[in-house]
């Protein structure tokens, strides 16, 4: 990883801007884990964007209105046993990207985009969905559908741009609004 920021540093003579969009995860029950799954997952979701963000930090320090953008996950910010691996890993990036907000304003900012249920088509097949889940998910959502990935970009843009230039160390919930469900009877 360093190599390759100080191959971006020689290329363009600088970073003013980090995305780090990195995340997987796969359904694997609460006590369906084990230590070797759950620090791999930790590994990919958390401490790849750590160490990429620390060899971008000396040049992103000497930018105006640097940013650094993080792909969280609802599931790391409400209980979800049914992805413990991936949903813990995602908590603690959250935690993470905050603890750097703290640490390095006003130089630097860092947020993250908590990232509802995206239709990235075979990786969430993959992931363990079926199609009779997906459109309970849709119909739960209270835009009745799955974001794209343009939804999920224009979020990642604008936590990038001098729009944004005031808001450090948030989570921007991009999630149709959030599942919802009535509590009356029906």
């Amino acid at each position: 990883l360093k190599s390759l920021v100080e191959q971006v540093v020689a290329k363009f003579g600088k970073i003013s801007g980090l995305i780090n969009n990195v995340g997987w995860g796969k359904a694997t029950p609460l006590w369906g884990s084990d230590t070797e799954a759950m620090v791999a997952s930790y590994k990919l979701n958390t401490i790849s964007a750590y160490n990429v963000t620390k060899y971008c930090m000396p040049y992103l320090r000497k930018e105006p209105n640097a940013s650094v953008v993080f792909s969280g996950s609802m599931v790391g910010v409400t209980p979800s046993p049914e992805f413990i691996e991936y949903s813990t890993a995602k908590a603690g990036l959250i935690n993470m990207a905050h603890s750097m907000a703290v640490a390095s304003g006003p130089e630097v900012r860092f947020n993250v985009v908590v990232i509802g249920s995206v239709d990235n088509g075979d990786a969430t097949l993959e992931a363990g969905y079926d199609p009779a889940m997906l459109k309970k998910i849709s119909d739960a959502i209270v835009m009745k559908r799955r974001g794209t990935p343009a939804d999920i970009a224009h979020a990642f843009v604008f936590l990038m741009s001098n729009a944004a230039s005031w808001i450090t160390g948030i989570n921007l919930m991009v999630d149709g609004g959030g599942m919802y469900e009535s509590k009356m009877p029906s």
